[in-house]
């Protein structure tokens, strides 16, 4: 009888783990995609600056999709952060996590140079690319 419940423990245990691993996986994955789609989102709107005015036109858009952006990655980095790196499956979802943020990275960091590259459009929207640190919170 005593060992029917423990082998029944260890089934629940199992489970449990299994259900556990499987909500961590989803919740990164629904964080990477939501920091793809806002990355994707926000390297559109640089893509359109060609000049200075639609530079300027834009530069309220871009702010926005720099604000999703930003919030979509801590969001990430959040899930991230959440994965214990010694079980295989958590190991290889941060790996594979962060090799997706490095492709949506690429077109989006491109775009940032060619804009800085421009002074005609670096002026006006060059200052939207510098992350303002969060207010500290009182402990």
């Amino acid at each position: 009888m005593a060992k029917n419940h423990a082998k029944i423990g260890a089934v629940v245990l199992g489970l449990l783990l299994g259900f556990v691993a499987t909500a961590a996986m989803a919740d990164v994955n629904s964080a990477l995609r939501a920091y793809q789609s806002s990355t994707t989102a926000a390297t559109q709107v640089m893509a359109g600056m060609t000049d200075a005015n639609t530079a300027k036109a834009g530069a309220q858009q871009l702010q926005g999709a720099m604000a999703q952006q930003r919030a979509a990655e801590q969001s990430l980095h959040a899930e991230l952060l959440k994965l214990n790196l010694n079980d295989k499956n958590n190991a290889s979802l941060m790996e594979s996590a962060t090799a997706e943020m490095a492709k949506a990275n690429e077109q989006f960091s491109a775009q940032q140079v060619r804009i800085l590259s421009n002074p005609a459009i670096g002026e006006v929207v060059g200052k939207l690319f510098v992350q303002q640190a969060p207010p500290t919170k009182a402990r």
